[in-house]
């Protein structure tokens, strides 16, 4: 079968990462670097040769953008797919780059949603109901979701949550701050029984350290 010869091979000066193919003293393409490599200067290559370099050439292109989009922030595997879909590139070949950052453990829904779980818990307390809403919103299955959630307590988030919200409420009589308390716990998704034995916790706590104080 006839092919072309490859004349030069130069590393692009915009992309170091990047190799340029020169067939029969003409450009004929690029190539990833580490796909680049493997080729010689004198080596003749068939048009189906050709052809899987640059199938193989696209497959390291959307691992590499994949990879570049972990890198800003983590990703549920739907997030993740549906960045990837944007740049047009085809199911089969974004399930591939997938499949591989899932076996390279470097993609990995169960400790995406566990630490969506604590992030929230510790850092911006909300109802279980809330967070798993957030968490379906990316795609992850109930399964994963009702595992990580296993260990929450909506009474304890709603707490910490109200705790460090009542402060802005001092010196209200209880009317007021029954109401406005209940409201914020209400916005992060707690119902209404939680919401009435931790606002009235937390009132007698304060109530408490007010007396305390003046003791």
């Amino acid at each position: 079968m006839d092919g072309k010869r490859i004349t030069k091979l130069a590393v692009q000066k915009n992309d170091q990462e990047r190799i340029n193919i020169f067939l029969d003293d003409t450009f004929a393409f690029g190539l990833s670097r580490i796909i680049g490599e493997r080729l010689r200067i004198g080596q003749v290559l068939t048009q189906p040769e050709i052809d899987k370099l640059l199938s193989e050439d696209l497959d390291e292109t959307i691992r590499k953008r994949a990879l570049s989009y972990l890198s800003r922030k983590a990703r549920s595997e739907n997030e993740l797919r549906k960045e990837l879909l944007k740049n047009g590139y085809e199911d089969k070949r974004i399930d591939n780059a997938i499949a591989e950052l899932r076996n390279s453990h470097l993609l990995n829904d169960e400790a995406f949603s566990n630490d969506w779980v604590e992030n929230r818990n510790s850092l911006h307390p909300r109802s279980q109901r809330l967070i798993a809403l957030e968490l379906r919103h990316k795609g992850i299955t109930e399964e994963i979701i009702q595992e990580s959630l296993k260990n929450a307590d909506d009474d304890q988030t709603a707490y910490d949550l109200g705790s460090r919200y009542s402060r802005r409420l001092a010196g209200l009589k209880w009317p007021d701050f029954r109401k406005r308390l209940s409201n914020h716990l209400a916005g992060k998704g707690y119902d209404y029984g939680v919401i009435t034995r931790v606002v009235r916790q937390i009132w007698n706590e304060n109530e408490h350290s007010a007396e305390d104080s003046l003791s």
